[in-house]
């Protein structure tokens, strides 16, 4: 194992968190490598374009809202932390049908094996 090349290392792994922690130590004891890297290093971007009064506009695809994580886009358009949104036909689909129904997110696999992906009738 010496010789090979490895790119996870027991140092970069998540860390308990104290009780009573703040949301700093909570980032902080994020794992250092892959995803956990990588919305680090976004949230870092964020906060200094925040800082910097630069404009933070979040393009979006339907996973997003179908996923649960709308009212967090919410939030952060409330708080002032986002300046601009926007999605695709998917997005708007999935947030209307949570608007007015609150719920989406059909069985793709059966719907497409039955022919009514996509469809409804009204």
């Amino acid at each position: 194992m010496e010789e090979l090349s490895r790119i996870v290392e027991t140092d970069f792994f998540a860390k308990p968190m104290p009780v009573g922690g703040s949301l700093t130590d909570f980032v902080e004891s994020l794992p250092k490598i892959l995803a956990a890297k990588k919305l680090v290093e976004f949230a870092k971007i964020v906060a200094e374009a925040k800082r910097n009064s630069k404009a933070i506009i979040v393009m979006y695809g339907g996973h997003v809202i179908k996923t649960g994580l709308g009212p967090l886009l919410i939030d952060w358009m409330k708080r002032g932390i986002i300046t601009a949104i926007g999605t695709h036909g998917a997005g708007v689909i999935h947030d209307t049908e949570i608007a007015l129904f609150g719920r989406t997110s059909e069985d793709v696999a059966e719907g497409l094996a039955d022919g009514s992906f996509g469809m409804s009738r009204d």
